[in-house]
């Protein structure tokens, strides 16, 4: 006589409902992982685009004071308010920036500049703040080999 064999090809449904438990916890495990690196990813970025603007805002006052007069800050923007000039600009990213620029009292050759970078136009949340001292060439001042 021919003895039948049992042939167990596939998976039991226990076996498939098991591994399926098994998936869920460790993806319920992992998830809070990945949402908390986007949001961490998210936050890195606003800051980094925060000082790439502050920089170049840092830079193109740098540009101004080797090019024009201080007095001619008010053609380029800049208001005139108590004792200083103040440049403010909203960009499409809802960022705002303002530049105050002011002569210092105990040296008037050196301008003292304060560039910041706010997340919106209320202002009450301060992203990048950038200072720096520098000499401004047509009050006195010379810049390494111009003269």
């Amino acid at each position: 006589m021919i003895s039948a064999k049992k042939c167990k090809a596939g998976f039991t449904i226990i076996e498939v409902l098991l591994s399926i438990v098994i998936i869920g916890i460790i993806a319920s495990v992992c998830l809070p992982i990945f949402t908390l690196s986007a949001k961490t990813n998210r936050q890195t970025e606003q800051t980094l685009d925060s000082t790439y603007l502050g920089q170049n805002a840092m830079e193109e006052v740098y540009h101004l004071s080797r090019s024009i007069p201080y007095e001619e800050l008010a053609n380029h923007g800049y208001t005139y308010v108590k004792g200083k000039y103040i440049y403010s600009h909203e960009y499409d990213s809802g960022k705002y920036l303002t530049i105050e620029i002011e002569k210092e009292k105990e040296n008037n050759d050196l301008v003292r500049v304060i560039v910041k970078v706010y997340d919106n136009k209320d202002m009450n949340k301060l992203e990048t703040q950038y200072e720096s001292l520098y000499i401004w060439k047509e009050l006195g001042g010379t810049s390494g080999g111009e003269e």
